[in-house]
């Protein structure tokens, strides 16, 4: 049996507990999600954004638990559409970045439902009226992501999208 050298285990033990901590969801931190202002400084696409927030820092983030037709790298129906929504409705604007358990995705990025007024009871109707992500769904620019590992407001995304395909809003009209 040939043995592997000690440095080598070594690396190969730290790079798995790095990732495993770096996906796991916290053990505790229950209660009120975290909310952080932001403004947008670049929109990549449907669901994705740059971001600045207060201290300066800059973060790429990807909306929770929506997805847009692809614009960049790749160009599916609707997808241009899409991204000008989001550019139209996001560019320069100061938003409320919503964080759940998990905080990044493999690519890094920060994952965040996207308020555009602060929340303040997080009810279905605040949702429909202030978050981003469920104005994606509501005129039909996005599908929820069912892969999605913040699943705080699932049950009501389903809803907007039910009620978009049955209305033909955006690209369920196509």
């Amino acid at each position: 049996m040939r043995r592997l050298p000690v440095p080598a285990v070594l690396l190969a033990a730290a790079l798995c507990l790095s990732a495993c901590v770096a996906t796991a969801p916290p053990a505790s931190g229950r209660g009120a999600p975290a909310v952080a202002r932001a403004v947008v400084t670049r929109v990549v696409d449907g669901d994705t954004i740059h971001v600045r927030m207060p201290d300066g820092s800059a973060e790429k983030v990807r909306l929770s638990a929506v997805d847009t037709p692809e614009s960049t790298w790749e160009h599916e129906p609707f997808g241009k559409e899409a991204s000008a929504y989001a550019k139209q409705t996001l560019a320069s604007r100061t938003v409320y970045l919503e964080t759940g358990p998990y905080l990044r995705d493999d690519y890094d990025r920060l994952l965040a439902f996207v308020w555009l007024d602060r929340p303040v009871d997080r009810s279905d109707v605040e949702v429909r009226a202030k978050m981003f992500n469920a104005a994606l769904l509501a005129d039909g620019y996005a599908e929820v992501y069912d892969k999605a590992q913040n699943r705080a407001y699932m049950d009501v995304f389903h809803r907007i999208e039910r009620e978009a395909r049955a209305a033909r809003r955006g690209m369920w009209g196509l």
